[in-house]
């Protein structure tokens, strides 16, 4: 997941794990301040898709 209007913020790529991502670089990044709710999202969605 990642903000459309804001390209250089980390995103979050979510496997059996959750991995945030330079959005200018694509390397490997800290989890941002606002991180948790958007894992948590991500959690969910992947859930949801992985029963569908």
């Amino acid at each position: 997941m990642a903000w459309a209007t804001f390209p250089d913020r980390p995103m979050l790529w979510h496997g059996s794990h959750a991995v945030w991502m330079d959005g200018a670089t694509g390397l490997r990044c800290e989890r941002p301040e606002e991180g948790s709710p958007i894992e948590a999202l991500g959690r969910r969605l992947r859930a949801l898709l992985i029963q569908g």
